[in-house]
Protein backbone atom coordinates (compact mmCIF):
# COMPACT_ATOMS: atom_id res chain seq x y z
CA UNK A 1 0.00 0.00 0.00
CA UNK A 2 2.81 2.19 0.36
CA UNK A 3 6.82 2.29 -0.48
CA UNK A 4 8.63 4.69 2.12
CA UNK A 5 8.05 5.98 4.72
CA UNK A 6 9.33 9.71 5.90
CA UNK A 7 9.96 10.82 9.17
CA UNK A 8 12.08 14.39 9.94
CA UNK A 9 14.01 16.26 12.69
CA UNK A 10 16.08 18.64 13.39
CA UNK A 11 18.95 18.73 16.12
CA UNK A 12 16.37 19.16 18.80
CA UNK A 13 16.69 16.44 21.24
CA UNK A 14 12.84 16.36 21.77
CA UNK A 15 12.69 14.67 18.13
CA UNK A 16 16.44 13.79 17.03
CA UNK A 17 16.42 10.97 20.47
CA UNK A 18 13.75 8.83 18.61
CA UNK A 19 15.27 7.85 15.52
CA UNK A 20 16.77 4.60 16.51
CA UNK A 21 13.36 3.49 18.23
CA UNK A 22 11.57 4.66 15.12
CA UNK A 23 13.40 2.96 12.49
CA UNK A 24 12.96 -0.28 14.65
CA UNK A 25 9.63 -0.09 15.08
CA UNK A 26 8.83 0.69 11.05
CA UNK A 27 11.02 -2.31 10.34
CA UNK A 28 9.55 -4.73 12.55
CA UNK A 29 5.70 -4.15 11.16
CA UNK A 30 7.03 -2.88 7.94
CA UNK A 31 10.41 -4.43 6.80
CA UNK A 32 9.43 -4.19 3.24
CA UNK A 33 9.07 -0.49 3.19
CA UNK A 34 12.37 2.30 2.97
CA UNK A 35 12.30 4.56 5.92
CA UNK A 36 13.51 8.18 4.58
CA UNK A 37 14.99 10.59 7.42
CA UNK A 38 14.92 14.22 6.51
CA UNK A 39 17.23 16.06 8.57
CA UNK A 40 17.21 20.17 8.85
CA UNK A 41 20.78 21.07 9.67
CA UNK A 42 24.13 22.77 8.63
CA UNK A 43 26.08 19.40 9.07
CA UNK A 44 27.28 17.47 5.92
CA UNK A 45 27.29 13.64 4.88
CA UNK A 46 30.99 13.49 6.36
CA UNK A 47 29.43 14.80 9.93
CA UNK A 48 29.79 11.98 12.76
CA UNK A 49 26.12 12.53 13.69
CA UNK A 50 25.01 12.28 9.97
CA UNK A 51 26.78 9.33 9.50
CA UNK A 52 25.42 7.65 12.75
CA UNK A 53 21.84 8.64 11.54
CA UNK A 54 22.56 6.76 8.25
CA UNK A 55 22.43 3.63 10.24
CA UNK A 56 18.43 4.16 11.15
CA UNK A 57 16.95 4.89 7.31
CA UNK A 58 18.36 7.29 4.18
CA UNK A 59 19.07 10.70 4.76
CA UNK A 60 18.17 14.00 3.53
CA UNK A 61 19.83 17.03 4.73
CA UNK A 62 17.88 20.07 4.07
CA UNK A 63 19.98 23.88 5.67
CA UNK A 64 18.73 26.29 7.81
CA UNK A 65 17.13 29.31 5.94
CA UNK A 66 17.78 32.71 7.22
CA UNK A 67 14.43 34.06 9.19
CA UNK A 68 12.64 30.93 9.29
CA UNK A 69 12.69 28.31 12.56
CA UNK A 70 13.93 25.14 11.80
CA UNK A 71 11.00 23.26 13.49
CA UNK A 72 9.04 24.74 10.29
CA UNK A 73 11.71 23.37 8.01
CA UNK A 74 11.77 20.02 9.64
CA UNK A 75 7.98 19.51 9.21
CA UNK A 76 7.78 20.84 5.41
CA UNK A 77 11.10 19.01 4.84
CA UNK A 78 8.88 15.77 5.11
CA UNK A 79 7.11 16.45 1.59
CA UNK A 80 10.26 17.71 0.02
CA UNK A 81 11.71 14.27 0.54
CA UNK A 82 8.34 12.74 -1.30
CA UNK A 83 9.18 14.53 -4.25
CA UNK A 84 12.39 12.80 -4.73
CA UNK A 85 10.53 9.31 -5.44
CA UNK A 86 8.20 9.76 -8.07
CA UNK A 87 7.67 6.47 -8.69
CA UNK A 88 7.08 5.72 -4.64
CA UNK A 89 4.22 5.43 -2.71
CA UNK A 90 4.87 7.81 0.19
CA UNK A 91 3.54 7.98 3.65
CA UNK A 92 4.30 10.88 5.76
CA UNK A 93 4.40 10.57 9.27
CA UNK A 94 6.03 12.18 12.87
CA UNK A 95 9.58 11.62 14.20
CA UNK A 96 7.91 10.90 17.77
CA UNK A 97 5.55 8.29 16.70
CA UNK A 98 5.26 4.59 15.81
CA UNK A 99 3.12 1.90 14.48
CA UNK A 100 2.48 -0.86 16.92
CA UNK A 101 0.69 -2.81 14.50
CA UNK A 102 0.64 -3.71 10.97
CA UNK A 103 -3.73 -3.85 9.41
CA UNK A 104 -4.25 -0.45 10.53
CA UNK A 105 -1.94 1.36 8.07
CA UNK A 106 -2.53 -1.03 5.36
CA UNK A 107 -6.26 -1.01 6.10
CA UNK A 108 -6.38 3.06 6.05
CA UNK A 109 -3.98 3.26 3.06
CA UNK A 110 -5.76 0.48 1.19
CA UNK A 111 -8.47 2.94 -0.16
CA UNK A 112 -6.22 5.10 -1.86
CA UNK A 113 -6.17 4.68 -5.56
CA UNK A 114 -3.01 5.70 -7.88
CA UNK A 115 -2.76 9.20 -8.17
CA UNK A 116 -4.82 9.87 -4.99
CA UNK A 117 -4.19 11.91 -2.25
CA UNK A 118 -4.86 9.65 0.94
CA UNK A 119 -5.60 11.76 4.32
CA UNK A 120 -6.85 10.33 7.56
CA UNK A 121 -8.21 11.92 10.50
CA UNK A 122 -9.64 15.01 8.86
CA UNK A 123 -12.81 14.58 11.02
CA UNK A 124 -11.65 15.96 13.74
CA UNK A 125 -11.54 19.58 12.36
CA UNK A 126 -15.13 19.01 10.77
CA UNK A 127 -17.54 22.04 12.36
CA UNK A 128 -14.24 23.77 13.94
CA UNK A 129 -12.52 26.57 13.06
CA UNK A 130 -9.96 24.47 11.17
CA UNK A 131 -12.56 22.58 9.04
CA UNK A 132 -11.16 21.43 5.88
CA UNK A 133 -7.51 20.33 7.53
CA UNK A 134 -6.29 16.99 8.01
CA UNK A 135 -3.20 15.39 10.93
CA UNK A 136 -0.13 14.92 8.58
CA UNK A 137 0.19 11.43 10.01
CA UNK A 138 -0.13 9.28 7.20
CA UNK A 139 -0.75 11.21 4.50
CA UNK A 140 -0.14 9.71 1.56
CA UNK A 141 0.39 9.59 -2.15
CA UNK A 142 2.93 9.04 -4.79
CA UNK A 143 6.26 11.21 -4.71
CA UNK A 144 5.04 12.62 -8.30
CA UNK A 145 1.57 13.57 -6.48
CA UNK A 146 3.51 15.73 -4.28
CA UNK A 147 5.67 17.19 -6.14
CA UNK A 148 2.64 18.68 -7.77
CA UNK A 149 1.19 19.80 -4.89
CA UNK A 150 4.55 21.27 -3.05
CA UNK A 151 6.65 22.42 -5.82
CA UNK A 152 4.85 22.34 -9.11
CA UNK A 153 7.02 24.98 -10.67
CA UNK A 154 10.15 23.07 -9.65
CA UNK A 155 11.58 25.72 -7.70
CA UNK A 156 15.30 25.64 -6.06
CA UNK A 157 15.04 24.84 -2.29
CA UNK A 158 15.33 28.60 -0.97
CA UNK A 159 12.96 30.28 -3.56
CA UNK A 160 10.30 27.49 -2.33
CA UNK A 161 11.13 28.52 0.82
CA UNK A 162 10.98 32.15 -0.18
CA UNK A 163 7.38 31.37 -1.52
CA UNK A 164 5.35 30.33 1.28
CA UNK A 165 6.67 33.32 4.03
CA UNK A 166 3.87 35.35 4.75
CA UNK A 167 1.29 33.15 3.51
CA UNK A 168 -2.62 34.08 5.05
CA UNK A 169 -5.60 31.99 2.88
CA UNK A 170 -7.41 30.67 5.55
CA UNK A 171 -5.47 31.24 8.45
CA UNK A 172 -2.92 33.03 10.19
CA UNK A 173 -0.72 29.97 11.15
CA UNK A 174 0.14 28.85 7.34
CA UNK A 175 3.20 31.29 7.31
CA UNK A 176 6.56 28.96 7.28
CA UNK A 177 8.26 32.05 8.33
CA UNK A 178 5.89 32.40 11.65
CA UNK A 179 7.55 31.61 14.79
CA UNK A 180 7.48 27.48 15.50
CA UNK A 181 4.54 27.76 17.97
CA UNK A 182 2.57 29.49 15.13
CA UNK A 183 2.84 27.40 11.94
CA UNK A 184 0.73 23.79 10.94
CA UNK A 185 2.50 22.09 8.35
CA UNK A 186 -0.95 20.80 7.63
CA UNK A 187 -2.41 24.38 7.40
CA UNK A 188 0.27 25.17 4.98
CA UNK A 189 -0.58 21.87 3.05
CA UNK A 190 -4.17 22.77 3.03
CA UNK A 191 -3.74 26.17 0.98
CA UNK A 192 -1.21 23.90 -1.58
CA UNK A 193 -3.05 21.28 -1.84
CA UNK A 194 -6.61 23.31 -2.51
CA UNK A 195 -4.38 25.56 -5.29
CA UNK A 196 -3.53 21.57 -6.99
CA UNK A 197 -7.21 20.52 -7.01
CA UNK A 198 -8.33 24.27 -8.30
CA UNK A 199 -5.80 23.43 -11.03
CA UNK A 200 -7.65 20.21 -12.18
CA UNK A 201 -11.35 19.24 -11.08
CA UNK A 202 -10.40 15.66 -11.45
CA UNK A 203 -7.49 15.85 -8.89
CA UNK A 204 -8.97 13.67 -5.94
CA UNK A 205 -8.05 13.68 -2.17
CA UNK A 206 -9.86 10.37 -0.53
CA UNK A 207 -10.87 11.43 3.28
CA UNK A 208 -10.84 7.95 5.51
CA UNK A 209 -11.52 8.34 8.79
CA UNK A 210 -9.41 7.02 11.74
CA UNK A 211 -12.46 4.37 12.79
CA UNK A 212 -10.42 3.61 16.38
CA UNK A 213 -11.14 4.91 19.84
CA UNK A 214 -7.87 7.07 20.44
CA UNK A 215 -7.99 7.02 23.82
CA UNK A 216 -8.23 3.63 23.74
CA UNK A 217 -5.93 1.91 20.71
CA UNK A 218 -3.12 4.78 21.18
CA UNK A 219 -0.63 5.28 23.72
CA UNK A 220 -0.37 9.13 23.23
CA UNK A 221 1.95 11.41 25.76
CA UNK A 222 -1.37 13.12 26.60
CA UNK A 223 -2.97 10.51 28.38
CA UNK A 224 -0.38 7.67 28.70
CA UNK A 225 -1.39 4.52 29.74
CA UNK A 226 -0.05 1.00 28.58
CA UNK A 227 -1.89 -2.23 29.19
CA UNK A 228 1.29 -4.73 28.85
CA UNK A 229 -1.51 -7.30 27.46
CA UNK A 230 -3.09 -5.32 24.90
CA UNK A 231 0.36 -4.39 23.64
CA UNK A 232 1.45 -7.71 23.41
CA UNK A 233 -1.87 -8.67 21.92
CA UNK A 234 -1.55 -6.23 19.08
CA UNK A 235 -4.26 -4.06 20.38
CA UNK A 236 -2.84 -0.50 19.77
CA UNK A 237 -2.65 1.01 16.70
CA UNK A 238 0.44 3.62 17.68
CA UNK A 239 2.05 5.17 19.81
CA UNK A 240 2.91 9.17 20.33
CA UNK A 241 5.65 9.06 22.73
CA UNK A 242 6.71 11.41 25.62
CA UNK A 243 8.99 13.99 25.14
CA UNK A 244 12.10 14.50 25.47
CA UNK A 245 13.25 10.36 25.54
CA UNK A 246 15.82 10.38 27.96
CA UNK A 247 13.62 12.09 30.62
CA UNK A 248 10.74 9.71 30.26
CA UNK A 249 12.82 6.44 29.66
CA UNK A 250 11.60 4.56 32.37
CA UNK A 251 8.07 5.12 31.21
CA UNK A 252 8.30 4.06 27.48
CA UNK A 253 10.72 0.84 28.78
CA UNK A 254 7.40 -1.06 27.80
CA UNK A 255 7.19 0.27 24.27
CA UNK A 256 11.05 -0.27 23.76
CA UNK A 257 11.00 -4.11 25.21
CA UNK A 258 7.50 -4.89 22.65
CA UNK A 259 9.46 -3.11 19.90
CA UNK A 260 12.98 -4.78 19.76
CA UNK A 261 12.00 -8.41 21.11
CA UNK A 262 11.49 -9.50 17.72
CA UNK A 263 12.98 -11.49 15.32
CA UNK A 264 14.32 -8.42 13.12
CA UNK A 265 16.47 -7.79 16.59
CA UNK A 266 17.17 -11.24 17.99
CA UNK A 267 15.36 -11.14 20.82
CA UNK A 268 18.40 -9.06 22.34
CA UNK A 269 17.30 -5.17 23.51
CA UNK A 270 19.55 -2.45 23.04
CA UNK A 271 21.14 -0.20 25.83
CA UNK A 272 19.45 3.19 27.03
CA UNK A 273 22.62 4.68 25.17
CA UNK A 274 21.60 2.45 21.91
CA UNK A 275 18.19 3.50 21.66
CA UNK A 276 18.37 7.09 22.08
CA UNK A 277 20.30 8.88 19.70
CA UNK A 278 22.72 11.43 21.10
CA UNK A 279 24.17 14.57 18.77
CA UNK A 280 26.87 14.14 20.85
CA UNK A 281 26.09 18.18 22.80
CA UNK A 282 27.04 17.82 26.43
CA UNK A 283 23.91 19.38 27.67
CA UNK A 284 22.04 17.30 25.57
CA UNK A 285 21.56 14.82 28.44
Amino acid sequence: MFDRVIVSTDEDKRFIQFVPIVSAAWKRYFPEVSLSIAFVTDRNLDDPLVQKIQQYGDVHLYPTVEGIPTANLAKISRHLTACKFPNEVCMIEDMDTIPLQREYFENRTSYRNPGELLQVGAEIFIGTSLEGKAPMSTITTEGSVFQQIINPQGLNYQDLIDSWRNINVYHDNESISNPSDNFSDESLLRVLRDQWMAEDLNRIVHNVSRSVHIQQDWIDRSWWKIDEDKLKGGGYVTCNFLRPFDEHYEEIVPIIEHVYSCSVHGYIIPSKEEIILSTGETNEL
